[in-house]
């Protein structure tokens, strides 16, 4: 999991991260999802590889006494699980027996392309999910064709900055501009900005001038086991209760 931290240091301090998938080989050593994902989507098994996650994230929420110091934990689904109805299904099966309680800590990221490829798809996905109580994110967007007429026909509740832009928004003018024009635009529609990729002291102080709302990159956290983060989370967390 890497932490997604709020730029506003009035903002709620509950836990927000992204759950990210490794691959331990029997060395014990991590393999990165670079070399094992697109192989997964050319077998058509991704989606096999974003049910087990949903599965394991809802046992290790539902494991957990309190949840009062999780905002949202973001889960990737794929390409191939947005246009597959029987997962739409399994979904929604997972959530209603999950609850509200635990379904509302749940935030599914969709990439822009993914979107794209299948709007009707994608708008009956994010439906149900948001029925259901989870919010959505469009994960990468800039880099993709989405225009931004596409973000209000979505129930989308963040949009998460592509981090080619991030990376350059000190450097190159363009960058600065896509990037301001991405939070003016997510201010006007409601969506919650995330910029992804925040690598230096610089990039985190500029996204914070532009007004973007949270940030996620190995400048703020190194990627950590998930139970670490949740451990440390409920630590912190009850250490600012009375």
């Amino acid at each position: 999991a890497q932490r997604i931290v709020p730029l506003d240091p009035a903002a709620d301090p509950s836990l927000r991260a992204e759950l990210l998938l490794r691959l331990r080989e029997h060395d014990g050593s991590l393999v990165m999802p670079g070399a094992f994902l697109p192989p997964a989507e050319r077998f058509q098994i991704a989606t096999r590889l974003d049910q087990w996650v949903l599965e394991t994230t809802l046992s290790r929420l539902a494991e957990l006494s309190n949840l009062d110091c999780i905002s949202h934990l973001a889960l990737n689904v794929s390409g191939q699980s947005v246009v597959d109805a029987s997962f739409l299904q399994t979904v929604d099966r997972l959530l209603a027996k999950a609850g509200p309680e635990i379904s509302r800590r749940l935030c599914f990221e969709i990439t822009e392309t993914a979107v794209i490829t299948s709007v009707t798809s994608a708008l009956g996905f994010i439906s149900m999910v948001r029925r259901r109580g989870a919010t959505v994110a469009i994960d990468d967007f800039g880099a993709g064709t989405a225009s931004f007429g596409t973000l209000k026909s979505l129930e989308m509740t963040h949009l998460k900055i592509d981090g080619q832009f991030v990376t350059g928004v000190i450097d190159d003018p363009l960058d600065d501009v896509a990037v301001r024009s991405f939070v003016e635009a997510a201010e006007v529609i409601g969506l919650t900005t995330v910029a992804e990729f925040v690598e230096s002291a610089p990039v985190l102080e500029r996204l914070r001038e532009i007004g973007v709302d949270y940030a996620q990159g190995y400048f703020l956290h190194q990627p950590e086991p998930v139970d670490v983060v949740l451990t440390q989370a409920i630590s912190q967390w009850s250490q600012t209760r009375p």
